[in-house]
């Protein structure tokens, strides 16, 4: 099982944005190994396949496959946008996610759940905000869907934090309670971060 976490795009040696690096996490179960064969890219007629030279994933682990995209022409311009999806040793498989051009500014880098006192319902999630776009950005939004049972998405509008330097990284504490959502064991969802500039990104996280 792999789960998409975040992606950078970056300039080649030539200054032309090609280099694309997916992280994915592999929740379970310990000890199950999946060998990534290839990443593909698409876009409505046009579909491409990048080798990654046998990449083994054993989980639980995070893993990081980057490809060079101008082995088959192919450049990221602003306003570009790809299905993404990995060709394995068990399965090939569309993550449900885009890449998109200019990339993410803001991702989640590790999280908790966890409960406010006296309360029987795990309603706050505190996570690690990394800026990686190349400027300032503020935190406007988070979205979170439970995909286990496919339920609607909640959206709860933030006021902060601002990264301001690149590569800075921030604590962000969303308490949920009175919203009417709350986090359920064994549930995996959805979290979108949307910043004050540049596109959104989503990871996934599951509450063991």
């Amino acid at each position: 099982m792999l789960d998409f976490d975040h992606y950078t795009i970056q300039n080649n040696t030539q200054q032309r944005p090609s280099l694309l690096t997916v992280w994915l996490r592999s929740p379970g179960p310990a000890g199950k190994t999946e060998t990534i064969q290839a990443l593909t890219l698409s876009s409505g007629q046009n579909s491409y396949d990048f080798a990654t030279n046998g990449i083994v994933v054993t989980a639980p682990s995070n893993v990081s496959v980057t490809v060079d995209t101008s082995s088959q022409g192919l450049y990221f311009a602003p306003g570009s946008s790809f299905s993404l999806g990995f060709i394995t040793d068990k399965y090939n498989f569309e993550l449900g996610f885009s890449i998109v051009y200019p990339p993410e500014t803001l991702i989640q880098q590790g999280y908790t759940i966890g409960y406010d006192p006296g309360q029987t319902d795990a309603t706050v999630l505190n996570f690690t905000m990394l800026n990686v776009g190349v400027s300032s950005a503020t935190l406007t939004s988070l979205t979170i869907k439970d995909v286990t049972v496919n339920s609607n998405a909640f959206n709860f509008t933030m006021n902060g934090p601002t990264i301001a330097q690149p590569g800075s990284w921030a604590q962000v504490v969303l308490d949920t309670r009175g919203s009417g959502f709350y986090f359920t064991h064994q549930h995996a969802y959805y979290l979108t971060i949307t910043p004050s500039t540049g596109p959104s990104s989503t990871s996934s996280i599951v509450f063991q």
